[in-house]
């Protein structure tokens, strides 16, 4: 598993009294799951019992190959089926988050899509034949129910704490129990627990204390009045965007639509189901590199932020504010949305490298407040020319994440706007110089080079400007102010059969399909524990050049669990990991196990702790230290244009010779194969 909420393998299916949802389990505390009903890939259907509609689906379309991915596959298709209508489109939308390295999408696509609530009649005749191929269990998609937890009413609401082995957990149910823990425990570090999905995206230390603050109702609430529209800092971003919808269509909260075209965008379905807002403005709180998508909208649309300091003191500050702060016993309590009038235009925008479930390269919002079209009429020769024009009304939000850690706002660009003429060509010129002027990108691996990225910023502001009014807009640039729309996946699959000679040619599933649908299927760590089962994590060089003059893992072994370190000197034979002899890989060189002398790179392994668990090795892992001589600087060879102009021949060797059968006249340079 991926532990980040992003390759779908590890999701199951949770039942609220009012919801049904899919949820990653992998970031979930079982702490937090007190009142879940949770049903996993064994739950829902068994060869015993009878398999569930989804699973022989999925079997009997050939979705599965290696078939690791197909149990969460499986149960994020079944939390969807608890909703009254199904498109196609809301199906394929809702598996940004399931990662399938070998079947292909389009078998797995297509097996789901039998559920859509206007399937065709092939489709439903594709259901009949398959359940009369398996043994399906007769209960239907929606039909699973919640069964309330057996508990004692009268602790219902009351405070919950427990003693971990090293540290304490609580559940509270009022913001009073909230703040008396702090008020017990003030010197201890804390955790706020909502969904957890922010350690997918950064991994949390250690606390001293974690508190579960999902059952405190006042911090859910939603509130609806004409100039705004209030949500609670525990509210989740799946419903969050299902109340933007809810209110897009009324007067003065139409931008919302665009919201939630945006917050789709956002990570994946499992991960918006439990992510709260409070916990996603946190987490750009603590990491202010982080390109938050959800701060960028409600930034740029001049959200408030209710901030409670105890039961009683609520403090309400603009969300640019909110950075200011020291927010050690501080809570998010709510967000504000503001009522927009007709003038103002609003644009979101996220440049990510995928479609779906992927931190933004570059993100942008913009909020302009423009008066009614002012017409300028001219007369050339016979011809009569009505020119429209905007002006800026007030300083707009120019806004882009993704840039570095420090910029929000294009202030100066801001400025330069109020009173102008939009729509004006040396108007738009002068904006882009002095954006261009401001946009400073870092240069943080592994993000995309500063240059890149700045180049992004600068076309979002132009795309921006092209969409404002397009109809004025001459075709050659029309396209350039518009947002490139994904279809539906669309694939066909072809293959020849002879019936005379069948089952010979006769297309079949597999034999393991339905094991794997089923959650049948063992792989490596559905297998029990093995007796003295130890597990290994590598430690791994911090430079990337330089020379090794010892390693100190003493504290390390110091560690109850940690059974032992091993390095290059340990190894009784050759420290080898691929030899070049063998013509493996390309390798010029043989491929050392561990380094023990030279640093190659940054992350090179020097050895391995043992431990007798998986995250005690990886914690152990970190106290080895490594003592480091730093080599002659060389400049980092990065790029295949460094390594020519390194004219290091030990780099660049021809494997093949195919002599180029004509040149051009501006060519550069020859580079062979």
């Amino acid at each position: 598993m991926c532990h980040e909420g992003g390759c779908g393998a590890c999701i199951v299916c949770v039942i609220f009294k009012d919801k049904t949802i899919a949820v990653n389990s992998c970031l979930v505390p079982v702490r937090i799951c007190n009142g879940w009903n949770i049903y996993t890939i064994e739950g829902i259907g068994t060869k015993r019992e009878g398999y569930h509609k989804i699973q022989a689906v999925l079997a009997d379309k050939n979705g599965s190959q290696c078939g690791y991915c197909s149990p969460g596959m499986v149960m994020n298709m079944y939390s969807l089926g608890f909703e009254e209508s199904l498109s196609a489109e809301q199906i394929e939308n809702s598996f940004g988050g399931n990662i399938c390295r070998c079947t292909g999408y389009r078998a797995i696509i297509d097996a789901f899509r039998v559920f859509v609530t206007d399937a065709s009649p092939s489709m439903m005749k594709d259901i009949q034949d398959i359940e009369e191929l398996y043994d399906i269990k007769p209960c239907p998609i929606s039909e699973m129910p919640y069964v309330p937890i057996l508990y004692d009413k009268q602790h219902v609401n009351t405070m919950l704490r427990i003693k971990l082995e090293d540290a304490i957990f609580y559940k509270v149910h009022t913001i009073e129990d909230l703040f008396s823990i702090f008020t017990n425990n003030a010197n201890a570090t804390y955790m706020l627990n909502g969904g957890n999905t922010a350690n997918g995206v950064y991994r949390s230390s250690k606390k001293d204390i974690y508190i579960d603050i999902n059952n405190i109702p006042d911090m859910s609430n939603i509130t609806k009045t004409d100039s705004t529209l209030v949500l609670g800092g525990n509210v989740t971003l799946t419903t969050a965007l299902q109340t933007f919808q809810k209110y897009s269509t009324e007067t003065g909260f139409k931008y919302l639509e665009q919201l939630v075209d945006h917050i789709e965008m956002i990570a994946n379905v499992p991960v918006r189901n439990i992510a709260t807002i409070a916990g996603n403005l946190m987490l750009k709180y603590e990491h202010k590199e982080f390109p938050s998508d959800l701060f960028l909208i409600l930034e740029t649309l001049g959200t408030e932020v209710h901030i409670l300091k105890s039961p009683s003191d609520k403090q309400s500050i603009y969300l640019s504010e909110f950075f200011n702060l020291n927010m050690h016993h501080k809570v998010i309590y709510s967000v504000v949305l503001p009522q927009l009038t007709d003038q103002h235009i609003y644009r979101f925008y996220k440049v990510m490298p995928r479609a779906q479930n992927a931190r933004a390269h570059v993100n942008a919002g913009f909020l302009f407040k423009l008066d009614a079209d002012d017409k300028i009429f001219f007369k050339y020769y016979l011809f009569i020319f009505i020119i429209f024009f905007k002006k800026v009304l007030e300083q707009p939000n120019i806004i882009f994440g993704g840039i570095n850690k420090d910029f929000t706002h294009a202030i100066n660009t801001e400025k330069l706007l109020v009173d102008k003429i939009i729509f004006s060509s040396s108007l738009l010129k002068q904006t882009l110089d002095v954006l261009h002027a401001e946009l400073q990108p870092d240069h943080v691996l592994p993000d995309y080079s500063p240059e890149f990225r700045k180049t992004l910023a600068e076309g979002l502001f132009y795309r921006c400007i092209l969409s404002i009014k397009p109809e004025k807009i001459p075709p050659f640039y029309l396209s350039g102010g518009t947002i490139l729309k994904r279809g539906l996946s669309i694939g066909h699959q072809f293959y020849e059969t002879n019936v005379d000679i069948w089952p010979v040619t006769k297309p079949m599933p597999k034999l393991e399909s339905i094991a794997q649908t089923s959650g049948k299927a063992q792989y490596c760590d559905d297998l029990l524990p093995f007796p003295r089962e130890v597990f290994c994590a590598f430690v791994v060089t911090n430079i990337a050049k330089g020379y090794i003059s010892g390693i100190d893992a003493k504290q390390a072994l110091h560690m109850k669990g940690v059974v032992d370190f091993f390095k290059a000197d340990d190894i009784p034979g050759e420290n080898l990991c691929i030899s070049a002899v063998n013509g493996m890989m390309s390798l010029p060189e043989d491929e050392l196990l561990f380094a023990d002398k030279d640093v190659s790179y940054a992350g090179q392994p020097v050895g391995v702790i043992v431990a007798e668990t998986h995250n005690l090795a990886i914690e152990a892992a970190k106290l080895v230290q490594i003592k480091y001589k730093e080599s002659s600087k060389t400049k980092p060879v990065l790029s295949i244009e460094d390594a020519i102009n390194a004219n290091d021949k030990t780099r660049i060797r021809q494997s093949v010779n195919i002599p180029a059968k004509r040149k051009g006249k501006n060519c550069e340079r020859t580079t062979f194969i």
